[in-house]
């Protein structure tokens, strides 16, 4: 039986980037107001009452807008 120390230290991974936003941060990222963002109708995905917008999805969305 081979016995391993009691504070076996797991290695540091980075944490992956942060790929959902809110809507001011969504907005920002577009480099337009709140207002515009909800006049356009820029997809996000509903969490409960959240409503949160995937990196990906607006990087999609702007460049089908262009």
């Amino acid at each position: 039986m081979s016995s391993l120390p009691a504070t076996v230290k797991e290695p540091d991974l980075p944490l992956p980037a942060i790929r959902c936003l809110t809507k001011s941060q969504a907005a920002t990222y577009l480099g337009i107001g709140v207002t515009l963002l909800e006049l356009l109708h820029v997809p996000g995905v509903k969490l409960g009452r959240r409503c949160v917008y995937d990196v990906v999805d607006l990087d999609a969305w702007f460049a089908d807008y262009k």
